[in-house]
């Protein structure tokens, strides 16, 4: 079974649909991500990578979201894999007290191959 969306035809739903990574979603501007996934574990073995998005490509979405009069935060995020974690609350709970503000799915896993590629989108 689709979802509507998938066979949606203009203005039948939004005058915009917001998905994943949309800028407009953004609420926090990852400064750099830490991680509980083994996808660096599996690229770097015993060392602890720490992915980070370099500052003019910060620079520039800060001052975007300023210009949009977007609230948008920039600190630390943390990447998991799971989201149904029975130690969730804990696990915010102490990110939080080191300046983490928000959890998502893919931030390290990208500033790694940003920084494995040198490439970045403007």
């Amino acid at each position: 079974m689709s979802t509507p969306h998938n066979s949606a035809n203009p203005g039948d739903i939004a005058s915009k649909v917001l998905l994943p990574g949309d800028p407009l979603r953004a609420r926090f501007i990852a400064l750099g991500a830490s991680t509980d996934s083994n996808m660096n574990h599996d690229r770097f073995g015993s060392i602890y990578f720490a992915p980070t998005a370099s500052f003019d490509l910060l620079d520039r979405a800060y001052h975007l979201a300023m210009q949009e009069n977007m609230k948008a935060v920039a600190a630390n995020v943390f990447t998991s894999d799971k989201f149904y974690d029975d130690a969730l609350d804990q696990k915010k709970k102490l990110l939080s007290a080191y300046g983490v503000a928000a959890i998502d799915m893919e931030t390290c896993e990208l500033y790694s191959l940003v920084c494995c590629y040198h490439k970045e989108k403007s």
